[in-house]
């Protein structure tokens, strides 16, 4: 029928385990090139800000960098983080029972990074994968709404990916409103709330407790200019209007081949706007798709073109 109703089987096994009685991290900073694949990490992660099993840290533009086919279990604070890093490839990689946001795109400056065929698994629904002693800055991501991927920059592409069990599948969000201009070496440089979007596609998200695709949140994507780091070249493209010319500087973008089962929310979003949905399911939800003050530029399409809402209270609210 309409409704693909698939199970997560992990592949949890891996020649090469790195493991220990806790607080492992791996990091690459600043320079260089970090490439980690199919290596298992367990115990890892340490509750201090910036300890992260796999971390892409200030790489600036990276396009050999990649984290592919891990497994990251038994783990807290981040699973994995891309920081003020570019062009990365974030790809089939497992994290089952981590505590926090499993997967962290951090400051507002990382752009064109490909997060595709990841598993992001809670081994119970939430709140089993919330983090209560955190790092207080990271409350949001970790706690508050805890996600499978918690992002802050937008302009990257989300494809084929699976998320279930968390408080929220995707979100994209500011740590309660700390990083609306960017963090760390990207503060004042950006404006990730009009962040323009990469490819979103073929995300499979289900059996979260609140929102699956939580986007737009506080965000309005215009078509920024920026240069080769993602900080902003004009600051006038991140307004939703030219302020000169009047013309609508709204960026439109399309969710396709999306699916989301028994969620609370479903897809939806507070104060945002732009999104569209094609050939998308949600089903067996409170709400199929729930937002507020949304606005739609004049490059926006359809909301909702071959969708199919199924057995859901209330289908649009």
């Amino acid at each position: 029928g309409k409704v693909p109703i698939n199970s997560e089987v992990l592949n949890m096994d891996r020649s090469v385990s790195i493991t220990g009685t806790g607080g492992i991290r791996t990091r690459q900073q600043h320079s260089g090139v970090m490439k980690m694949h199919y290596a298992s990490l367990s115990k890892c992660g340490a509750l201090e800000l910036g300890e992260y099993c796999l971390h892409f840290h200030h790489m600036g533009n990276c396009p050999g960098c990649s984290f592919k086919g891990n497994v990251v279990t038994k783990s807290v604070n981040k699973a994995i983080t891309v920081h003020g890093t570019s062009q990365a490839l974030v790809e089939g990689n497992v994290v089952y029972d981590h505590k926090g946001a499993f997967l962290y795109i951090e400051d507002g400056n990382e752009v064109g990074n490909v997060i595709a065929h990841n598993a992001l698994v809670c081994s119970r629904k939430a709140p089993h994968c919330s983090l209560h002693n955190g790092i207080a800055e990271h409350k949001a991501s970790d706690l508050l709404e805890q996600a499978g991927m918690y992002v802050v920059s937008a302009t990257n592409d989300f494809i084929g990916n699976h998320i279930s069990g968390m408080e929220n599948a995707f979100f994209q969000d500011f740590q309660e409103s700390s990083k609306v201009w960017g963090n760390h070496h990207a503060t004042g440089k950006v404006c990730p709330q009009a962040n323009p979007w990469g490819k979103v596609s073929d995300n499979y998200f289900h059996n979260n407790q609140g929102f699956g695709f939580y986007a737009p949140h506080s965000s309005y994507p215009t078509h920024v200019k920026t240069d080769s780091n993602g900080h902003v070249s004009d600051w006038n493209t991140c307004l939703g209007f030219n302020p000169y010319t009047g013309e609508d500087n709204s960026q439109a973008y399309q969710v396709t081949n999306h699916v989301e089962l028994f969620h609370n929310f479903g897809a939806g979003g507070y104060d945002g706007g732009e999104t569209s949905f094609k050939n998308a399911v949600f089903a067996f939800a409170l709400a199929g798709n729930y937002y507020k003050t949304f606005r739609r530029g004049k490059r926006s399409g359809p909301f909702c073109e071959d969708c199919h809402i199924v057995d859901t209270l209330h289908p649009i609210a």
